[in-house]
Order: structure tokens, then sequence, then C-alpha cells
């Protein structure tokens, strides 16, 4: 994966506020798409939908909610190493 090292620069303010409307934007999104998981999931169970099956979409729905986690924490902090504190706790608490 290339790394793009020339992020465009904006007045503090701006880019900050920006920044967290941006990130608000993913954080909803990904309530959505765990709103649309839980309804899926619920019908698929009340079909008896195999438990395996229903095992891969938790799955790909987890990964698409990880990788939303990732561009939130790009956004707060670009240079991270890995995902910052207030989106790891949105993850322990079951938000994302």
């Amino acid at each position: 994966m290339e790394t793009n090292t020339n992020t465009p620069k904006a007045t503090p303010e701006a880019a900050n506020s920006k920044k967290a409307q941006d990130v608000q934007t993913i954080y909803a999104a990904n309530d959505y798409i765990n709103g649309i998981y839980v309804q899926l999931h619920q019908i698929m169970q009340s079909y008896g939908y195999p438990m395996g099956s229903r095992t891969e979409l938790a799955a790909a729905f987890g990964a698409i909610s990880t990788e939303l986690g990732r561009a939130a924490s790009f956004i707060i902090n670009p240079d991270a190493e890995d995902i910052v504190d207030g989106v790891k706790e949105r993850i322990r608490c079951g938000i994302d």
C-alpha cells in the first residue's frame, strides 16, 4: 500500500471543523451499516439461515466497520500507527 506524503494543508480552524464533521459522517455511516447488519441477521435467523453463513456476514460487516474506524482515525491523526483511543473506545462499547 502506498503512503501519500503530500497532504494538503488548510487553515487550522477550517481544517479542524471539517475533520470533525467528516469523522461524524463516517461514524453515522458506520452506525447505519451496523443497523442494517442487525436487521439482516434477525431476518436470517428467523428463517433458520445457517449459522456459518451468518457468521461470514458478521465478519464482512465487521471488516467494513474496521475500515471506517481506520478512516476516522486517519482523519483525526494521519500519523498514528493504529486506531486512536477514541475510535478504540467506540469499538469496545459496540458503537462501531
